[in-house]
């Protein structure tokens, strides 16, 4: 298993797609850009990258803390509802597959700590299911540039 998060313990609360659940006290239905993950605390660099965002100061029902890399292949991953303090990367930095970013937690639009783990090309209407990169093995392969 290729994993965001360092546990050997890996569930997914919520998967890729249309989904509805409740959220303070009211039904939600939208589309979920990513994965949502529980299972350990340590949130890791999926591949090797670089820091192009952070946020590391957020609350639950507030604003999220996230770590944001870009892979030398042209694909980003983003890292969200980190825990409050616990983003441990700067901006510009480079980090390996492996390295820690933050802490698992339940900042932003969370109802409880989990992680969600998202794949794109650099915006949230160019995401992909990540669940097979994450559970099969897919690799994350350069996409053809548009001539």
């Amino acid at each position: 298993m290729h994993s965001p998060v360092k546990t050997n313990n890996l569930r997914v609360t919520s998967y890729y797609g249309n989904r509805t659940y409740t959220y303070r006290g009211k039904k939600v239905s939208d589309f979920h850009n990513g994965i949502d993950l529980v299972g350990g605390t340590d949130i890791i660099a999926f591949e090797d990258g670089v820091v192009t965002g952070l946020c590391n100061k957020g609350e639950q029902y507030g604003t999220a803390c996230y770590v944001r890399l870009k892979h030398s292949n042209g694909w980003y991953t983003l890292y969200y509802h980190l825990k409050s303090g616990s983003v441990c990367v700067t901006k510009g930095q480079t980090v390996k597959k492996g390295d820690k970013l933050g802490i698992m937690g339940a900042t932003g639009i969370a109802t409880g700590v989990h992680l969600h783990f998202q794949i794109d090309k650099g915006n949230s209407s160019s995401t992909v299911n990540p669940y097979d990169y994450i559970f099969n093995d897919k690799e994350l392969v350069p996409t053809p540039t548009p001539t």
